[in-house]
């Protein structure tokens, strides 16, 4: 009989009649929390928490429960996870934290909580990004400034040099670029391939985006590396 299966399915019942080691898990490193929350399977979930289960166990992408809590939206399981000791600055395997994961959720409510449990706002993931790229991967126009008017020190550029407007550009986010626009962003300004951010819209070739470029000035005639 699975345990994990049960603690997904929201079996308790179970859980009442086998006493077992709460902190095993599984092939991939998911705990009985990763299945749970998976599961949406709250009253296993408390229980779990109720009988002081680890909620720091990582699995083999470097991700306790709290990074599944984010991803789901789990407002509530997140609270419960961070009042019984969750780390709230640990990273996965790509470098990301859990607070770069609720900027990409694009739930303020999610952000809010993490800062106010203080999760680091300059934390920055493999690649060079801070959370603010991440609120720009929402394609949330709130989420994303919230983030931005956090403190002026995060990070606008990742280790390629790239900017938002890159990234937006690459998202192919017209919402996201015009936004960067009307907030005045830098459309000249080159990666570290010599690129400014008109190129990813050429490369994508996203016309609307291209047009968006152009009408607010960007260069036509420049050369990368």
């Amino acid at each position: 009989m699975d345990v994990f299966i049960k603690a997904r399915d929201n079996d308790l019942d179970f859980f009442y009649k086998n006493p077992i080691f709460l902190d095993m898990q599984d092939e991939f490193g998911q705990s009985l929390l990763h299945y749970a929350i998976r599961g949406n399977a709250s009253n296993v979930f408390f229980y779990l928490l109720d009988n002081n289960i680890n909620p720091n166990l990582k699995n083999l992408r470097g991700e306790t429960p709290i990074f599944e809590a984010i991803r789901k939206g789990k407002i509530d399981f997140v609270a419960s996870l961070i009042k019984n000791y969750a780390e709230v600055n640990l990273k996965n395997t790509l470098g990301e934290s859990p607070l770069h994961l609720a900027c990409q959720k694009g739930s303020i409510k999610l952000i809010s909580l993490l800062i106010e449990n203080k999760a680091d706002i300059f934390v920055l993931n493999d690649k060079g990004e801070s959370i603010i790229f991440y609120a720009l991967k929402s394609h949330k126009i709130e989420a994303y400034d919230y983030v931005r008017l956090l403190s002026p020190e995060i990070k606008l550029r990742d280790y390629k040099d790239n900017t938002l407007l890159h990234v937006a550009s690459t998202m192919g986010s017209l919402i996201m670029v015009e936004h960067l626009f009307k907030l005045k962003e830098n459309p000249h300004l080159k990666n570290s391939l010599k690129e400014t951010p008109i190129f990813e819209a050429v490369k994508k070739g996203n016309a609307h985006l291209l047009n968006v470029f152009v009408n607010y000035g960007s260069y036509i005639d420049l050369k990368n590396k």
